[in-house]
């Protein structure tokens, strides 16, 4: 449904497709979206992107993971027990 609502006429003159980053392009994409949240000191978003369980992720998925990642943290801080 999504697929024709994007391809009637006079929404995109192009369609383009966008290959899914690179291990080293992935750790990139979640240095940029980490960049004004606090980390531990010993998270390296470089080795969690070259990591064999983001193999696959697009941009929206890693933006996925950090948002889920942070909820997480707030959760396991305010509510320790609830983890």
């Amino acid at each position: 449904m999504k697929w024709t609502m994007h391809c009637r006429p006079g929404r995109l003159d192009k369609i383009l497709y966008v290959p899914l980053p690179p291990p080293e392009g992935r750790g990139a994409i979640l240095q940029a979206l980490t960049r004004k949240t606090p980390l531990a000191v010993d998270v390296d978003v470089g080795a969690v992107g070259a990591s064999p369980h983001c193999h696959g992720f697009s941009g929206a998925d890693l933006a996925a993971l950090v948002r889920e990642a942070c909820i997480c943290a707030l959760k396991v801080c305010t509510c320790p027990q609830a983890m």
